[in-house]
Parts: structure tokens; sequence; C-alpha cells
């Protein structure tokens, strides 16, 4: 018997092929997988790792102004017949009752075996077991990365907590492996060492486990994702090990072919990514088209301009030179905080503004659901910050170039920072760690025990992208408007954008 296990992660509400950004078509989406599906000959299940609820304006639109419709992952998912369903990080972003409410409508099951409640119990089911028709049983753990708390806000966590992945992995694949014929570890997390290499990657943060995972006795797949990092591998010992790119740019497809023996089953099993290149299911296209009409219009929107040239066509250049998109950041963040300091980010590709600004524009530009905090920091939080932000760079043969670390197993643009409210210079001939001179606030030097307000993204200020300086800082305030809404009010009230922008960092190489 051929069986086959389709897999997505990191869907990221990217149901259609549309490119929200530019109105045009790109391979992803899961309407082009649904083709794919459509066309197999052998029996399939159909798995998600997590990640499906935040990442797209179309869910952004449902969210705001969208309730006369189905939430658009209970129609795509059901449509589709997603089996089992497992938990990311990014599910938890508008709280966990948002969540609930939506995964109760939908008709697979959702398995994450290290979420519990007060009790110590698992919120939802840890594992789920399927049976086929010949009797082959198939056991799905569900296990999510145990470093939502770091990033997520505490209102929308409330009584949750997140056990050890490795541990809980550990646990269930011994209570499972003499039970079933094929053991599956769904797991919303990546790798914290390099599977060929066995070289570390990053810091030692427990965020990703899926090295240690891979190498459990007794378990056969392993499904992994959060880093975005396509992986296909074999570990010595026959484990297949998967990992995605997000949007649905590609899907892991497991073919197990199952032979019946005297006493049970054997099976061999190959695996592959498969790139998003198929035709659109026009069924897909038609049921989701309500939604996705109301949201284009919704996009096409003309909300202000700009005075100032506001185009990204280069990640390197327009962190080295200081965009002014970074500062027009820190001004309304400053603005509605009154802050002393402010630090502003942005995605990996953020394309900035022409000239006429719309609504996707701005959706382009803010794609996480990131609300602003004010913390209180000293001179030497604020320093070690700096010299985090100052990784970004490095010299390779005399120029300015990006640091690999930011570069490799992912892009990482987003973890670099523009500071507003100081002054300071990065010297890229001095060692990581002692880079950031000249820093001054007011004109005056700035000294390890003074004081400071500092608004900046709740991402980051809960020390997202490895600020761990943050997460001794004091939080003075939250503030629940997300930076999209923010910059969404500051143009319809400000209509144009216009300001000088501040030179106050340099880069010495």
């Amino acid at each position: 018997m051929r069986y086959k296990i389709i897999y997505t992660s990191d869907v990221h509400g990217q149901l259609l092929a549309s490119d929200y950004a530019t109105k045009q078509k790109a391979h992803q989406g899961l309407s082009r997988l649904f083709t794919y599906l459509k066309s197999l000959k052998a029996p399939y299940l159909l798995l998600d790792n997590g990640d499906f609820l935040q990442g797209s304006v179309l869910l952004d639109y449902h969210r705001k102004f969208g309730d006369d419709l189905p939430h658009p992952i209970e129609t795509a998912y059901n449509h589709m017949g997603y089996d089992t369903i497992n938990l990311g990080n990014h599910d938890f972003n508008y709280g966990f009752d948002y969540m609930k409410g939506i995964t109760e409508k939908l008709n697979g099951d959702i398995i994450c075996a290290n979420m519990v409640g007060e009790d110590s119990q698992p919120i939802f089911t840890p594992y789920k077991i399927k049976t086929l028709k010949n009797g082959f049983k198939i056991g799905l753990i569900g296990i999510v990365t145990q470093y939502i708390p770091k990033w997520e806000k505490p209102k929308h966590i409330q009584h949750l907590h997140f056990l050890d992945a490795y541990d809980t992995a550990l646990k269930y694949v011994d209570i499972l492996k003499d039970t079933v014929d094929y053991l599956v570890v769904l797991y919303h997390g990546g790798f914290e060492r390099d599977l060929k290499t066995h070289q570390a990657i990053g810091r030692d943060t427990k965020e990703n486990l899926g090295y240690k995972i891979a190498h459990i006795e007794g378990l056969d797949l392993l499904l992994t994702g959060h880093q975005h990092l396509p992986t296909n591998l074999t570990m010595p010992k026959g484990t297949l090990v998967l990992q995605t790119n997000a949007n649905v740019k590609n899907f892991g497809e497991v073919t197990l072919d199952i032979k019946t023996e005297t006493k049970g089953f054997s099976f061999s099993h190959d695996a592959k990514l498969i790139d998003n290149t198929m035709a659109e299911d026009e069924t897909m296209v038609k049921i989701l088209k309500p939604l996705e009409d109301k949201t284009q219009t919704w996009l096409d929107e003309p909300i202000g301009s700009t005075l100032l040239p506001m185009k990204i066509t280069n990640p390197l250049t327009a962190r080295q030179i200081k965009h002014p998109l970074f500062e027009w950041i820190n001004r309304m963040q400053l603005e509605l905080t009154h802050a002393d300091i402010s630090a502003a980010s942005l995605p990996n590709h953020a394309p900035g503004f022409n000239q006429t600004i719309y609504l996707r524009d701005v959706a382009a530009n803010f794609v996480y659901p990131n609300t602003i905090d004010v913390l209180k920091i000293t001179g030497k939080q604020l320093k070690a910050a700096l010299e985090r932000t100052a990784e970004y760079f490095t010299l390779k043969a005399g120029e300015i170039a990006i640091d690999d670390s930011f570069l490799h197993p992912k892009e990482e643009h987003y973890n670099y920072d523009v500071f507003d409210g100081i002054t300071y210079s990065f010297n890229l001939k001095s060692p990581k760690g002692q880079r950031v001179s000249n820093l001054h606030y007011n004109d005056a030097p700035i000294r390890d025990n003074q004081v400071f307000t500092i608004a900046l993204n709740n991402y980051r200020a809960q020390g997202g992208g490895d600020y761990i300086m943050y997460q001794e800082a004091e939080l003075v305030k939250s503030y629940d408007q997300s930076l999209f809404d923010l910059a969404v009010e500051t143009l319809q009230n400000q209509k144009v954008i216009q300001f000088k922008p501040k030179d106050n960092f340099d880069i010495i190489t």
C-alpha cells in the first residue's frame, strides 16, 4: 500500500496566491497546494504545523471588518480537509480565546502536548493515532516552541504554561512507539544546531530544539517549522526531518510504502519538498472571493503621501544610511508615548513607500501585529542593545556588509534597530560587543547608571532577536494599538509625511 503525508507549516494566512503588497500572483498559497492534492492518486494525510492565524491582510481584514463572513481559516482548512493541526507561536498573537474560537470550528483535530493549564494537563489533545484501512497506525504528536512566554503579551497566554519541547517529545514518543507503526512529531520550532555539521545556530535559548528531538529513538518523521528554513534530511538511524518555507511557497510530502507482514507491517519512506507552482484551485478561489474582493478594495484606498524619498531597494543600504521610514516610526512612537528614546525595526523585505501611500503599502511595511511598550532602562542596558544591533554589520574587503549571522540560517534584517533621541557611532574595526562609541543624550555623554524611558515594539521589549538586556528592564506601559493601526491613524491625521531627517548615527570603518 502506498500512502502519503502532506504537510504545511507557517502558512501565515496565505490562503490564496495573492501578493498583497504588489497585487500580483505569487508561487504561494493553499489554493495552489489544493490543486496538487486533487491530482494525487494515493490516499494522503494532510497536516499543518502551526502559525496559520497571523500574517496576511486577508486575515487582518476579516478580524477588523469581516464578522459577517466565516473566518477564512475555517473556510480554507475545512474545504481542503486538514486532518490534524498543531499550534504555532503566532497563533497566540490575538489571544487564546480568539485562537480557540477559530480552532473549535475546524474539522481537523488540534494537537499540542506541551501547552498545559494550571492543572498541568494539556489544553488540547497531546497526540492522535490515525488508523489506515489496512490497520497501519500512524501516531501524531504536536509540540510548540516553549519560548512563547518570552514574546507574547501575558494577557494572551494567561493560565497557560509551555513545557520543555524536547522533554515532552521524549515522553510521548516513549508512550506511543510500541503502540503505533509509524511515529510523527509535528514540532513548531526549528534547529538549535545544524543537522549536518552539528554546529550551534545562534544562542542557546531553547527557542529551537529540533536537533535534539531529531535524535530521539523511535521517531520516524519529524516535521518542523518556525525558522522558515527549507530542510529535507534523513538522520543516520532513518528518521526523516523536514521543514518548509513560509506562506506555502513549498510544502512537504512523505511517501510511505507499507507492506503487510505475518506479524504486523514493514515500511519504507522517503520525503521531498515541493515548490508550490501549481495553478490555483478555482473552487478555493471562488469560496474565498467575497472576502478577497473586500480586502483588495480596502487595500486600494489611498491614505496619504510623502515628500521624502521612502522606497526601500536594499536592506543593507536602508539600515546603513538610516532610511527615513525608521525615523517616521520612531517619531510616531515618541509622540504616542513621550518616551526619551525610541527604537524601530522593519521586516525583512519592507518595500517602503511611494509618493502616494495606499493601505496596502502600510500593510506591506507592518506585517506583524506588534504593539508598543515603554521600558525603563539604564545607560548600560541601552549600550548593550546598541551593541546587539551593531552586530548586523561587518567589514568585507574594507566595505560595509551584512554579518552572516543575520543572513544564515535565515534572514534577520528585522533584528536591526534604528534609535532616535540619542546620537551614537558604530566602529566596525572594533570587536563585537565593543563597537558603540560617541553615545550621547541631549549632547551629554550617557552614563551607565543613567535612567531613560524607551519606546519599542513588544517583540523587542520582551527580548526578541537576542535583545536579552530588555528582559531585565522595568515595563512602564503597554499600548494595545498595533503599529499598523498607529501608522494608518497617523497618515489619516497628517496626510503628508514631511520632516527633516536627523543624521544621528554614523558607522566608522
